[in-house]
């Protein structure tokens, strides 16, 4: 992340963003960055969103509509999907917020995080590791919230709303249930060493999944990947990017 930041310090926040002559808006102050990193994560977030999302569902549920989701089969009911965008973005903003403290940590450095690669064996076990990690960590996550009351009631229901999820459902959770369900994302970093590159991918290898695991369309290539969304997904499930 401090990649993206540094960029986007150069070209945007800097020029265009933060006044000059204040200390709490100088470039490695900790202000600015939490700043920073939660329009970063709150605008890139939603762009993804939007650009996946919206694929999907064009191909999926207009374009081809009567070969994946044809009218004989159960249907999104009339105005969901405009419900499911407007909890997405309800939940966004406080997402971010409370996101990019985790992120502010990791760009100063105390997260294991690094950018030379000395062992490409060891590259491909840790991105295999953290599938397998967070992956573990978000089905006791999501478990939980199907087994304490309280938490479902108040916090995971909103996201089991929709009979036939559409892909705008991946983000339309209660802001507290999404950065719930991805604290082991940023968890995984304070524990293992990871390639910044390769957490970038991840992180957008993500954000496809979750799309792709709300189309309602059957396309896993492996029996141990959840290729579609379930009232409480097994492992493998990989859910939601921020």
């Amino acid at each position: 992340m401090d990649i993206i930041l540094h960029h986007a310090d150069e070209h945007f926040f800097t020029p265009f963003v933060y006044p000059l002559g204040m200390e709490m808006f100088e470039k490695d102050h900790v202000v600015r960055q939490y700043i920073s990193l939660g329009l970063i994560m709150l605008t890139a977030g939603a762009a993804l969103y939007f650009l996946l999302g919206g694929l999907s569902y064009l191909f999926y549920f207009v374009l081809f509509k009567e070969k994946f989701h044809p009218s004989s089969e159960p249907q999104p009911k009339k105005g969901q999907v405009a419900r499911e965008i407007k909890l997405a973005l309800w939940s966004m903003p406080t997402m971010a917020v409370l996101t990019a403290p985790i992120m502010v940590l990791e760009v100063r450095g105390y997260s294991k995080l690094y950018e030379e690669v000395d062992s490409w064996g060891y590259l491909v076990f840790s991105v295999a590791l953290f599938l397998c990690f967070t992956d573990t960590a978000i089905y006791w996550i999501h478990r939980l919230e199907h087994e304490i009351p309280f938490l479902y009631k108040y916090v995971h229901k909103p996201h089991h709303a929709w009979f036939v999820p559409t892909p705008f459902a991946a983000l339309a959770f209660h802001p507290l249930d999404g950065w719930l369900q991805s604290l082991p994302y940023h968890i995984f970093v304070f524990i293992f060493p990871l390639q910044k590159f390769a957490y970038l991918g991840l992180f957008m290898f993500v954000q496809l999944w979750t799309i792709s695991i709300h189309d309602g369309v059957e396309q896993s290539p492996f029996d141990i990947i959840n290729g579609t969304v379930s009232s409480l997904s097994p492992p493998f499930s990989l859910v939601p990017l921020f």
